[in-house]
């Protein structure tokens, strides 16, 4: 080989070298990068959560307040259906007496003496 040659191929080895320099360098950081990235998702994560916690805990609150009266209505309509029911079967249905039709007792009782029902 001639000198120019050689010159020529020791710079190339010489640039090869430094571009592998270069590389691995990229390569650190690059996952110096990756390690910091994952460090912001999981600060950005506690952030998100810290701020949601308490407007998710108004919300489950608020729900339970509405759930609760909710419950407790339906509750009071089933006792008073319930009253009412009772009231029909004890003759106590005032709606139904006021246009003079019989109680249920009054029924049985006219069935029972094998009166006719109307």
């Amino acid at each position: 080989m001639n000198g120019a040659k050689v010159d020529k191929v020791a710079e190339l080895r010489a640039a090869t070298r430094e571009a592998n320099e270069v590389l691995k360098d990229l390569h650190r950081v690059v996952a110096e990068g990756k390690i910091l990235v994952k460090g912001i998702d999981a600060a950005a994560e506690v952030a998100v959560l810290t701020r949601m916690e308490p407007v998710v805990k108004e919300g489950l609150q608020q729900y339970a307040g509405a759930l609760k009266q909710a419950i407790e209505d339906a509750t009071a309509a089933v006792d008073r259906r319930f009253d009412q029911l009772a009231d029909i079967m004890l003759g106590e249905d005032k709606t139904a007496r006021r246009r003079g039709k019989p109680s249920i007792p009054e029924l049985i009782e006219r069935r029972n003496e094998g009166r006719p029902l109307s």
